[in-house]
């Protein structure tokens, strides 16, 4: 192919996107004339916008943790760890929501947070026995499945003179 060939070819497919139909005036005007005006056009498009970016930020959580303390409360968070109470202080119930899913392995992380007083468990917890999950089957863990969570040795952001006296009153 010679240059006065190359040159024909190229200066008709400029002409093409020249004309009406792709030129700027008639894409311009089939567009506000679609979207009743360009205002109309940039509120749909923020609108899908932010609705797919909703979509795409949500996050499911397939593991569901509904604890639960028997009152009294206890005003050591001491009182917690301690295994030889007959009765269970705090409760957990555990449930995998993804039904497909068998033998999932989870761990749990404490946090104890209000009237001052911030603490949360270690990553990895000594103590305590892995939990495994089947989906759509609860686990019941009791207070003896949940101490090691409130020993000291697995708890940051609490020193031990502060875990040996009594919690501060307020929600927690």
């Amino acid at each position: 192919m010679n240059k006065k060939q190359q040159h024909t070819i190229l200066s008709t497919l400029h002409s093409l996107f020249k004309t009406p139909f792709f030129g700027k005036k008639r894409f311009r005007s089939v567009f506000q004339s679609t979207f009743l005006g360009e205002k109309m056009a940039s509120v749909v498009f923020f609108t899908l916008f932010f609705f797919i970016s909703l979509q795409n930020q949500s996050q499911t959580y397939p593991v569901q943790v509904i604890p639960q303390i028997t009152p009294p409360p206890a005003v050591y968070l001491s009182d917690y760890a301690n295994t030889s109470n007959t009765t269970d202080r705090v409760k957990a119930q555990l449930l995998l929501t993804d039904l497909t899913v068998m033998n999932r392995q989870v761990r749990l992380k404490l946090y104890i947070e209000g009237s001052g007083f911030n603490t949360q468990s270690n990553d990895f917890i000594i103590g305590a026995q892995p939990l495994f999950l089947d989906g759509g089957i609860p686990l019941q863990l009791g207070s003896i499945d949940l101490a090691p969570y409130f020993e000291l040795q697995n708890l940051n952001g609490i020193s031990a003179g502060a875990y040996a006296n009594t919690m501060p009153e307020g929600l927690y």
